[in-house]
This record gives structure tokens, C-alpha cells and sequence, in this order.
């Protein structure tokens, strides 16, 4: 197989091909690896290669599973796999070998995956760019002067070049969908408790993350769906249809769409504004109604919890890594901004958690009534793709502010300037975090190209547990002109 005929298939055509054994799976896997030593040079989207752990697993792969010979990459971060790399971005775990096979990557192997190794991530899944000191920054593959987006930013990044069919992917506040939006390909983000988080977490970030996939096709991410569906958490979620895959062929009624383009924040670019706008007009000449109307929700509120919930949950997970590798974690163990957001963590009053959870659930009913009167609501996924490599990671003067206030321990001082770098991604990033903190599912479908070579996506989301709907619609927009679709060489 070569890299012509390899890079154009999804996932779920290259297993129909290892069926019919009109390719084998080695050719397969041997593309694959092809195709990454080629391009990661140039992209840095893979850190650690699992090439010689793949032959191993290829001999013990159920062969008759959906997915037997498929390759894929896996994030690093809550994706593991006992025994191999596992550094959330971080130098503290650079050498770092996972202790147990994450439950959400059994499901994919069970399904017949082969992974081929792990996806540079921003340092603990944080920034909304991928570039991590540890391993550097993820160029986008459209133009390499500009991120990958993040958190999911090494898997996007891989799938649109077409080193893999699917790479694996995480979404706490838009890191499935930022980085699809700003790669080219299709990020869907499920329903809250629909895919597996264990064994050793299960509500991370209170709630905030789904597991899922980064594909190239609608069909491909709904299938994975199909394998990992099922929390293994406390609560138990009905299948709400008996697959994914087979809702695509369903005929789709008239939806009633509300669509803003406007951001809390002000301004989004007009090449973003024009794409939204041309897929709205398209669901409308696909017979949806569609009308102009923005979400009566405070805003405000809800990106300054999404931050103080970065700053308990960094503190936790301090808590947590020291005690799993036996030592205080320093400043020189992780980055400045890290090991500011944990410190001011420490010192938020415990009662903080009550009222971020009590702001999402209020905002997650009010949300239940707006999709009362309407079936989907859509955005742009991000309001500026045109984000160059080191323009919104913290600047030098920041990171030395940070550094000589942590040091000092004035906490007060901190604060205000944490926030304000904070302020600046959400600044780029403002429609994605809602469907996290509501626990809806949404995805971003690729709808253009700028003027700079970046691609544009643009966001939908619905109501609770109407994920098959939302793939519904998303297959029904990949058949039409306003799909992007590029011509991977």
C-alpha cells in the first residue's frame, strides 16, 4: 500500500480492505509508519513511537474485531497504555511509564486498533495551542507558521496530514473541537458520562472532559462511538440507540437552528463570520429552519468558573502526581504557569467547587429550556484560526512576573495576571467551554480555508444525549459544498 492510496481511506474503508485481504496488515501499519517518520520531522505531532509495542499486540489482536489492522495514535494524556510513555506534556513524567491500561484505550483495542504511539499535548491538556517545553510546538499541517490548536493539537494535526485514519482525542472546554476546527477535520464531543474516563479517574475536571476520537469522516467517528460507548463510572447511561453508525442512514427531519456568530468577547474574524453564515444558509436550503438567536446565559460567570476550576483542579492534580511519585513537585519540575495555577488552587476556600457546580447545573437547565424551542445551536468553533506559534503561550515578562511572585508567595499578585493570560486564550476560544460545563454534545465540522491557509470550523451543538442526531447532521453536511475537504498528497 502506498502513500497515495493509504491516505485517502478512513478508518472504517481500510478494515473493509484487511477483510477482503485485498491489503494486508502489516502493509498497512508499515504506511502508517511511513507516513509519520516523513512527516513528524517537520510537524512534531507524535512524541513517543510504539512501533515495536504494535508488532507485539498485532499477534494478540482479536481478528475478527470491526477495526482489526486500523492504525491509530493515542493522546497523551489519559490515554494509556500499561507499561509505555505517559508524560501529560510534562517534563515531571518525562520518564514516566503508565502502571494500567486505560479503560477508554481497552475499548479500542478490543475493536481491533493498532497504535502506533502517543500525540504531543500542551503541558497537563491546559492551553488551547499545543506546544509543550518538553517536546515543542505541533505546527499546523495547512501552514506551519501556525498552531495545531490544542489540547488535542499532535492528534489533529496527525489526521489531517494523514499519518493516521483517527487519533484519539479529549475535550474538558473545546480540545477535541479547537484543534479539528483549526486542522481541517471532523471533532465531535459526546454526552457527558457516555465514554469511559477510568480506572483511575472518572468525573475529571468535575465533569468537564469526554473521551472520543478526531476523524477524517462523519462514519468514522460515530463507529468509534459505537465501541467506546458506556461509563464505567458510578453512573449508568442507556444506549440511546442501538448504533451510531446505522442512525447515518436515516433520513433526517427539519431541525429548528438558532445561530449566533457574535462572541462574548467582541470580535471574530470576518473569514470565520462568512463561513458560519454559508453553513447556516446551506442547513436552510437543506430544508432546517434557521433563525438568528444567541444564548441568554451570563458569560461572564461562566468563563471566570471555568478558570478558578483550572486553578482547584491544577492543585488536585499536584496533590495527586506527588504522592504517585514520591516527591514535592518544585518549579523547575513543570511550567511556570502550571505550578502558578496549582498554588493559587491551594489557597481558594473549598466552598469554590460548590459554586462552579452549582453555576453549571443552573446554566445546564436553562440550556434544557432554550433546546425546548430549538434542536441545534451554532457558532463559528473558534472566533481567530490565525494563531502563530509563541503568540498566546505566556510571554517572557509574563512567565518572569509569575516566577518572581510564586516566589515571593504573593498569591494576590498572582491572580489578577494568571487570569489575564487566561483571558486571552478565551479571548480566541469563547463558544466551546458551555457545551463542557452543560455536559451537551457538540462538534466542529470543517467549513473552509482562510486567506492565511488555515482551515475554519464551525460549531454545533444540542440538547443531552442527542449525539445521534448531531451525527445525523453532520453526515447530512459532509455531503454538501460547505464540507471542507482537502487533498492530502
Amino acid at each position: 500500500m502506498n502513500h497515495d492510496e493509504y491516505v485517502k481511506y478512513d478508518a472504517i474503508e481500510i478494515a473493509k480492505l484487511i477483510k477482503r485481504g485485498e491489503v494486508k496488515v502489516r502493509e498497512v501499519l508499515e504506511a502508517a509508519v511511513d507516513r509519520i517518520e516523513r512527516l513528524n520531522t517537520k510537524l512534531n505531532a507524535v512524541t513517543c513511537k510504539l512501533y515495536d509495542w504494535a508488532l507485539s499486540w498485532l499477534d494478540k489482536a482479536d481478528r475478527e474485531a470491526v477495526l482489526y489492522g486500523v492504525p491509530i495514535l493515542l493522546k497523551d494524556g489519559l490515554h494509556d497504555i500499561e507499561g509505555t510513555c505517559s508524560t501529560l506534556g510534562s517534563r515531571l513524567l518525562k520518564d514516566y511509564r503508565a502502571k494500567r491500561t486505560s479503560n477508554f484505550v481497552k475499548r479500542l483495542l478490543d475493536g481491533g486498533c493498532i497504535p502506533l504511539g502517543k500525540t504531543n499535548v500542551p503541558e497537563f491538556l491546559l492551553m488551547g495551542t499545543t506546544e509543550p517545553e518538553l517536546f515543542g510546538p505541533t505546527r499546523n499541517p495547512f501552514n506551519p507558521e501556525y498552531s495545531a490548536g490544542g489540547s488535542s493539537g499532535g492528534s489533529a494535526c496527525s489526521v489531517a496530514c494523514g499519518m493516521v485514519p483517527v487519533a484519539t482525542a479529549n475535550d474538558g472546554g473545546g480540545s477535541i473541537r479547537i484543534p479539528a476546527s483549526m486542522c481541517g477535520v471532523f471533532g465531535f464531543k459526546p454526552s457527558r458520562y457516555f465514554t469511559p474516563m477510568g480506572p483511575e479517574f472518572f468525573d475529571i475536571w468535575m465533569g468537564l472532559v469526554s473521551n472520543h476520537v478526531i476523524t477524517k469522516s462523519v462514519r468514522d467517528s460515530a463507529l468509534f462511538l459505537d465501541i467506546e460507548f458506556g461509563y464505567d463510572g458510578p453512573i449508568k447511561i442507556s444506549r440511546p440507540v442501538e448504533s451510531f453508525l446505522k442512525e447515518l442512514d436515516k433520513p433526517l427531519e427539519p431541525l429548528r437552528i438558532a445561530f449566533s456568530t457574535k462572541s462574548y468577547f467582541g470580535k471574530v474574524d470576518p473569514e470565520v463570520v462568512d463561513a458560519t453564515l454559508k453553513v447556516a444558509k446551506m442547513l436552510e436550503e437543506l430544508g432546517h429552519r434557521v433563525e438568528e438567536k444567541s444564548l441568554d446565559v451570563d458569560f461572564e460567570k461562566l468563563y471566570h468558573s471555568y478558570i478558578e476550576a483550572m486553578f482547584v483542579e491544577m492543585s488536585f492534580l499536584f496533590d495527586y502526581l506527588s504522592e504517585e511519585l514520591g516527591k514535592r513537585i518544585t518549579l523547575g519540575d513543570v511550567e511556570t504557569a502550571s505550578f502558578v495555577l496549582a498554588k493559587i488552587g491551594e489557597k481558594l476556600p473549598a466552598k469554590t467547587c460548590i459554586k462552579i457546580k452549582h453555576l453549571w447545573d443552573q446554566t445546564a437547565s436553562s440550556l434544557s429550556l432554550f433546546f425546548r424551542e430549538y434542536d441545534v445551536y451554532l457558532t463559528p468553533t473558534v472566533a481567530d484560526p490565525h494563531i502563530k506559534i509563541g503568540s498566546i503561550i505566556p510571554t517572557k515578562l509574563e512567565e518572569l512576573a509569575l516566577r518572581i511572585v510564586s516566589v515571593l508567595g504573593l498569591t494576590g499578585l498572582i491572580k489578577p495576571i494568571v487570569e489575564a493570560i487566561a483571558l486571552k486564550q478565551l479571548n480566541l476560544f469563547p463558544f466551546t467551554q458551555i457545551a463542557n460545563q452543560a455536559g451537551l454534545p457538540a462538534m466542529s465540522i470543517p467549513a473552509g480555508l482562510s486567506s492565511r491557509n488555515i482551515p475554519i470550523g464551525v460549531h454545533m451543538m444540542m440538547g443531552y444525549g442527542k449525539d445521534s442526531i448531531l451525527l445525523r447532521l453532520a453526515k447530512q453536511l459532509e455531503e454538501t459544498p460547505v464540507w471542507f475537504k482537502p487533498q492530502i498528497s
